[in-house]
């Protein structure tokens, strides 16, 4: 699928939440999501295309250590805090000023920056 190529690449997510904000770097690829941010969150997710094709849905696990606050303000406790998030992403994700993504915690706000495709890796 074209859109697919597109969209998979290397990112920079910079999230902003109620408590704070973040950067995250994403490998999106064979509709896969993985990634991490620096304070160790780590983030396993899978995509597929949508059914009018202008997209893709995906589904991700976010997996926090023990003893963190996420940016929605929530600390993760003595034994960490994994939640899953769904998601719909335009193939064009750069484009957006900002991406709002609902969590169980609350909504965060991420701007997306493509630093190449897999082709140019």
């Amino acid at each position: 699928m074209e859109n697919e190529s597109l969209f998979e690449g290397f990112y920079l997510a910079y999230t902003t939440g109620l408590q704070g904000n973040g950067v995250i770097m994403l490998i999106v690829m064979g509709g896969k999501i993985i990634g991490s941010d620096v304070m160790g969150v780590l983030f396993d997710g899978n995509y597929t295309p949508t059914h009018d094709g202008r997209g893709f849905d995906a589904t991700i696990k976010i997996t926090a250590p023990a003893g963190q606050t996420l940016i929605q303000g929530v600390t993760t406790g003595p034994s960490g805090l994994s939640y899953e998030v769904k998601a719909f992403f335009p193939p064009d994700l750069e484009s957006l000023d900002y991406l709002k993504i609902a969590t169980p915690f609350g909504s965060i706000n991420a701007r997306f920056k493509k630093l190449r495709g897999l082709n140019d890796a």
